[in-house]
Protein backbone atom coordinates (compact mmCIF):
# COMPACT_ATOMS: atom_id res chain seq x y z
CA UNK A 1 0.00 0.00 0.00
CA UNK A 2 1.27 3.08 -0.95
CA UNK A 3 1.41 6.28 1.78
CA UNK A 4 2.62 9.48 1.33
CA UNK A 5 5.46 11.33 4.11
CA UNK A 6 3.93 14.22 5.93
CA UNK A 7 7.18 15.86 6.05
CA UNK A 8 9.08 15.36 2.75
CA UNK A 9 5.71 14.06 0.58
CA UNK A 10 7.83 11.02 -0.53
CA UNK A 11 5.56 8.05 -2.25
CA UNK A 12 6.16 4.54 -1.32
CA UNK A 13 5.91 1.42 1.33
CA UNK A 14 8.83 2.57 3.32
CA UNK A 15 7.17 4.36 6.22
CA UNK A 16 7.13 4.04 9.79
CA UNK A 17 3.14 4.77 10.88
CA UNK A 18 2.98 6.91 14.25
CA UNK A 19 -0.32 7.88 15.93
CA UNK A 20 -0.38 11.69 14.28
CA UNK A 21 1.06 11.42 11.25
CA UNK A 22 2.58 9.08 8.17
CA UNK A 23 6.76 9.34 8.33
CA UNK A 24 9.00 7.80 6.20
CA UNK A 25 11.84 6.41 7.55
CA UNK A 26 14.48 8.90 6.31
CA UNK A 27 12.45 11.82 7.78
CA UNK A 28 12.33 10.09 10.99
CA UNK A 29 15.74 9.31 11.27
CA UNK A 30 16.89 12.69 10.55
CA UNK A 31 14.47 13.83 13.31
CA UNK A 32 16.10 11.46 15.70
CA UNK A 33 19.61 12.86 14.72
CA UNK A 34 18.56 15.72 15.42
CA UNK A 35 16.37 14.87 19.05
CA UNK A 36 19.67 13.19 20.22
CA UNK A 37 22.17 16.40 19.10
CA UNK A 38 20.02 18.38 21.33
CA UNK A 39 19.16 16.46 23.92
CA UNK A 40 22.84 14.99 24.61
CA UNK A 41 23.70 16.43 27.51
CA UNK A 42 20.18 15.38 28.80
CA UNK A 43 20.79 12.03 27.81
CA UNK A 44 24.54 11.90 29.38
CA UNK A 45 22.97 12.81 32.57
CA UNK A 46 19.95 10.51 32.42
CA UNK A 47 22.34 7.65 31.73
CA UNK A 48 25.32 8.55 34.53
CA UNK A 49 22.37 8.43 37.06
CA UNK A 50 21.66 5.22 35.96
CA UNK A 51 24.64 4.19 36.15
CA UNK A 52 25.58 5.48 39.49
CA UNK A 53 22.37 3.86 41.09
CA UNK A 54 23.48 0.33 39.77
CA UNK A 55 27.19 0.38 39.65
CA UNK A 56 27.05 -3.24 41.48
CA UNK A 57 25.04 -5.09 39.01
CA UNK A 58 27.41 -3.76 36.08
CA UNK A 59 30.31 -4.94 38.39
CA UNK A 60 29.02 -8.43 38.81
CA UNK A 61 27.80 -8.21 35.04
CA UNK A 62 31.92 -7.18 34.16
CA UNK A 63 33.29 -9.91 36.17
CA UNK A 64 30.94 -12.30 34.58
CA UNK A 65 31.85 -11.59 31.09
CA UNK A 66 35.51 -11.58 32.17
CA UNK A 67 35.23 -15.28 33.27
CA UNK A 68 33.38 -16.23 30.71
CA UNK A 69 35.83 -14.69 27.95
CA UNK A 70 39.25 -14.82 29.59
CA UNK A 71 41.15 -15.56 26.65
CA UNK A 72 39.72 -12.74 24.96
CA UNK A 73 39.87 -10.00 27.86
CA UNK A 74 43.77 -11.08 28.27
CA UNK A 75 44.12 -10.76 24.82
CA UNK A 76 42.46 -6.98 25.03
CA UNK A 77 44.61 -6.06 28.30
CA UNK A 78 47.94 -7.96 26.70
CA UNK A 79 47.04 -5.39 23.43
CA UNK A 80 46.51 -2.32 25.81
CA UNK A 81 50.06 -2.75 26.96
CA UNK A 82 51.66 -3.30 24.33
CA UNK A 83 50.22 -0.15 23.06
CA UNK A 84 51.11 1.72 26.07
CA UNK A 85 54.99 0.38 25.60
CA UNK A 86 54.95 1.73 22.01
CA UNK A 87 55.04 -2.14 20.78
CA UNK A 88 52.08 -2.44 18.75
CA UNK A 89 53.41 -1.56 15.00
CA UNK A 90 50.68 1.10 13.25
CA UNK A 91 51.36 -1.02 9.79
CA UNK A 92 49.73 -3.83 11.44
CA UNK A 93 46.77 -5.11 10.04
CA UNK A 94 43.40 -5.77 11.38
CA UNK A 95 43.88 -9.98 9.78
CA UNK A 96 47.12 -9.73 12.09
CA UNK A 97 45.07 -8.51 14.94
CA UNK A 98 42.83 -11.03 14.62
CA UNK A 99 45.74 -13.77 14.26
CA UNK A 100 46.74 -12.26 17.99
CA UNK A 101 43.32 -12.76 18.97
CA UNK A 102 42.95 -16.21 18.05
CA UNK A 103 46.57 -16.96 19.56
CA UNK A 104 45.08 -16.07 23.31
CA UNK A 105 41.34 -17.65 21.96
CA UNK A 106 43.49 -21.10 21.37
CA UNK A 107 45.74 -21.30 24.25
CA UNK A 108 44.65 -23.96 27.02
CA UNK A 109 44.47 -23.45 30.00
CA UNK A 110 47.46 -23.58 32.42
CA UNK A 111 49.47 -21.83 29.54
CA UNK A 112 50.61 -18.40 28.69
CA UNK A 113 50.66 -16.82 25.50
CA UNK A 114 54.48 -15.12 25.60
CA UNK A 115 56.17 -12.97 23.50
CA UNK A 116 59.35 -14.34 22.16
CA UNK A 117 61.10 -11.81 22.47
CA UNK A 118 60.27 -9.47 25.42
CA UNK A 119 58.48 -6.00 25.31
CA UNK A 120 61.02 -4.70 27.71
CA UNK A 121 64.37 -6.52 27.10
CA UNK A 122 67.23 -5.57 28.71
CA UNK A 123 68.84 -4.73 24.97
CA UNK A 124 66.13 -4.87 22.53
CA UNK A 125 62.64 -4.83 22.87
CA UNK A 126 59.90 -7.05 20.76
CA UNK A 127 56.60 -5.74 19.11
CA UNK A 128 53.29 -7.01 20.05
CA UNK A 129 52.74 -9.23 16.46
CA UNK A 130 51.76 -12.55 15.54
CA UNK A 131 55.18 -14.06 14.62
CA UNK A 132 56.46 -12.72 18.21
CA UNK A 133 53.96 -14.80 20.49
CA UNK A 134 54.37 -18.93 21.06
CA UNK A 135 52.34 -20.44 23.97
CA UNK A 136 54.01 -21.73 26.77
CA UNK A 137 53.52 -23.69 29.73
CA UNK A 138 53.12 -21.26 32.77
CA UNK A 139 55.94 -22.48 34.63
CA UNK A 140 58.01 -22.05 31.66
CA UNK A 141 57.06 -18.68 30.82
CA UNK A 142 57.63 -17.68 34.25
CA UNK A 143 61.07 -19.27 34.73
CA UNK A 144 61.35 -17.39 31.35
CA UNK A 145 60.91 -13.87 33.06
CA UNK A 146 61.70 -11.16 30.60
CA UNK A 147 64.79 -13.12 28.79
CA UNK A 148 64.55 -13.90 25.39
Amino acid sequence: MIKLCSKCSFKGEDFLFRKERNVCKVCNKKSMDSWYLLNKDKRKESTKRYYDANRHIYKVKKKAYQRANLAKYCAIANKHRATKLKATPKWLTKEQYAQIEQIYLLCPKDYHVDHIIPLQGKNVSGLHVPWNLQVLSASENLAKSNKV
